[in-house]
């Protein structure tokens, strides 16, 4: 079920409201853990299995480096520092060895042997076939690579003792929490289950309610009517290449303030995922801004640990590189999203390198323009489909647009470029939500163009489910 079908919202959604609702305050996480099962076996009923093996495992691991299973594994080690002891007082040095079971040790090799489960069975599901460790062409699990993330962030935010270890129903809901599940945003557990304890599903806000049926409508639009008009069945010139690049743009910023406006419906706020990238000065920027919370956790997971501004010039640029790698191949398993990572890395090496400030106006251009370029690796099929394409472009006989098509482009540039997002119009940025009364009068016209485009076209998928 898409979430701007009309299978979602009349047979899950507003059923699933109402019975919310009415719901014990007590039961309502459950309500919403088993309609999450739900809403992913529709789905994809085949790789239901596999979730829940993915999150058992995690959650146990995670008990494991809480302590609460302390008493299952224990690692004793040899005891290296024997200062203190007389030489033939083997009792005392036994009893000293024994006591200081080294728990450091412990703790990290339960959390590498967790981390290595979850990159393998990611590793498995996507890249078998591009390393060809498999003769079949693997189904992807969906959403397998956005839970693997997110659990991943967990179980280091345990290990690092960020957060209070809870029950088994928590961290279902936490994990299976229908409108971040199939693409994000990934989140922190605190960030979710700290609104959860302080009673946001217990208590009705109206106020954090008509927030997310705005936000909801316009992603709905956005994805309906602006990105669905922009697809193409081929990519051959500039103007193709724009309207991929506004494709895209749409479809994630009408995912993500979908997921957000449900979230909302609900009671709960889940983080900002796009910030209208499009007006970034420069890549660094850009980053910050398109799919926010997948570069907070390749921040926080790669690029420091790699070192990152904390260490000399030579390792941040590297760490910078690494990260957007590992970034790259995330998207996909193919030389072309490697080589997207790296060209994204590359561009936020030379904004560091350089320091150059271009005026606001060029600065913008010139990152959309080099983010639009790379767009051809993204949605290429390989490598060799990219170049031929940018053959094509800086042959410079790849100009010719059509009125209308120049009259659409134009009015999405406008629209990027010049209009206030979705989270600047609610002031979600300022804490909380505000919602005035003209929302009313945009919701009902937003609403009725996507219905009425809906009930003459299919929904379509969001460029981001494929991941």
């Amino acid at each position: 079920m898409l979430f701007h079908s009309y299978d979602f919202l009349f047979y899950f959604l507003i059923p699933l409201l109402v019975l919310y609702r009415f719901t014990p305050s007590s039961l309502k996480m459950y309500l919403l853990t088993l309609a999450s099962f739900v809403f992913y076996a529709q789905w994809d009923l085949l790789h239901l299995g596999l979730l829940f093996v993915s999150v058992s495992v995690n959650y146990m691991g995670a008990r494991l480096l809480s302590g609460k299973d302390r008493r299952l594994l224990q690692l004793r080690l040899p005891c290296l520092s024997l200062r203190g002891f007389s030489r033939g007082n083997l009792n005392d040095i036994l009893s000293h060895c024994e006591e200081r079971s080294d728990a450091a040790v412990y703790n990290k090799s339960i959390l590498w042997g967790i981390v290595g489960f979850n990159i393998l069975l990611l590793g498995y599901f996507k890249y078998s076939g591009f390393l060809h460790l498999s003769e079949h062409n693997m189904v992807l699990p969906l959403a397998i690579s956005f839970y693997t993330f997110q659990q991943i962030a967990y179980v280091v935010d345990v290990y690092r003792k960020k957060i209070t270890f809870g029950s088994f129903w928590e961290y279902l809901f936490f994990v299976m929490f229908f409108p971040q599940l199939i693409a994000g945003p990934i989140v922190h557990y605190n960030t979710m289950m700290q609104q959860v304890k302080s009673g946001v599903l217990e208590h009705f806000d109206m106020q954090k309610f008509q927030a997310g049926i705005v936000l909801f409508s316009m992603g709905m639009f956005s994805k309906v009517v602006l990105a669905d008009n922009l697809v193409k069945e081929r990519y051959e010139d500039w103007a193709d290449l724009l309207s991929y690049s506004l494709m895209i743009y749409f479809d994630f910023s009408g995912y993500a303030n979908m997921a957000i406006g449900l979230g909302l419906m609900f009671g709960v706020m889940l983080p900002l995922n796009f910030y209208s990238p499009y007006k970034a000065r420069n890549i660094i920027e850009f980053w910050r801004r398109w799919h926010m919370t997948l570069g907070a956790f390749l921040k926080e997971h790669i690029y420091i640990p790699l070192g990152g501004s904390r260490s000399g010039y030579g390792v941040q640029m590297f760490a910078l590189l690494a990260t957007m790698v590992v970034g790259g191949i995330w998207h996909g398993a193919g030389w072309n999203f490697l080589l997207w990572g790296v060209m994204h890395g590359i561009g936020l090496v030379m904004v560091h390198i350089s320091g150059i400030k271009l005026p606001k106006v060029l600065a913008v251009f010139m990152t959309f323009l080099y983010v639009t370029l790379l767009w051809v690796l993204f949605f290429s099929a390989d490598i060799g489909e990219a170049l031929r394409l940018y053959k094509i472009l800086f042959s410079f006989n790849a100009f010719e647009v059509s009125a209308k098509e120049a009259f659409f482009l134009a009015s999405g540039l406008f629209l990027v470029w010049f209009l206030p997002n979705a989270s600047e119009v609610l002031h979600m940025r300022e804490g909380g939500v505000k919602v005035k009364n003209w929302h009313g009068i945009l919701v009902g016209i937003l609403l009725f163009v996507s219905l009425k485009m809906l009930a003459s076209t299919p929904a379509a998928t969001f460029v981001y489910f494929n991941f």
